[in-house]
């Protein structure tokens, strides 16, 4: 869980008026919920310029680094955007893995996993949303009848103008 900064701190008293014990529980409630929001929300990528290709829960529901646990050590920049992941190359977006060393028997399994995964996944110039789902612990009230609730994202520009996201060749 993400631990409240001291700049933080110092703002919620000063608007709040409370003693750093309360600001620094209050901070830290309102981050355990938005742990808990992110934990259980998938993100719709869109255009990609967002959402983090390794770590956002963007494909079927599920981030890559959950996917594949050990293939993530070897990527350059786990932070990577997806709109950055990928490149442009006669009207196809092929999937650049920017990888930091040749892969072992693990890696390279979850790498052809995760090569089947994106096939048929594609970039759309919307914007990105985000789907919160219905906690499995009950706790999230976040969500209408259907179990989900979008929140809306307003992102940047679209900055890819082909459909197909991964071409093999």
């Amino acid at each position: 869980m993400a631990r409240a900064t001291q700049d933080a701190i110092e703002t919620f008293i000063s608007i709040t008026g409370a003693s750093e014990a309360v600001a620094l529980q209050k901070l830290e409630d309102i981050l355990k919920s938005a742990d808990a929001i992110k934990e259980d929300s998938i993100f719709i990528p869109g255009n990609g310029v967002e959402t983090k290709f390794w770590k956002d829960p963007w494909l079927r529901g599920a981030s890559p680094a959950s996917i594949c646990p050990n293939l993530i050590w070897v990527a350059y920049n786990v932070d990577d955007l997806i709109c950055d992941s990928f490149t442009c190359v006669v009207n196809s977006i092929i999937w650049c893995p920017r990888l930091r060393r040749n892969l072992n028997d693990v890696e390279a399994m979850e790498f052809t996993n995760l090569v089947d995964l994106l096939q048929g996944v594609e970039l759309k110039p919307e914007d990105e949303d985000v789907v919160c789902r219905r906690s499995k612990q009950g706790g999230n009230n976040l969500y209408n009848n259907g179990g989900f609730l979008k929140l809306d994202c307003k992102r940047r520009a679209y900055r890819h103008s082909f459909q197909p996201l991964l071409r093999m060749e």
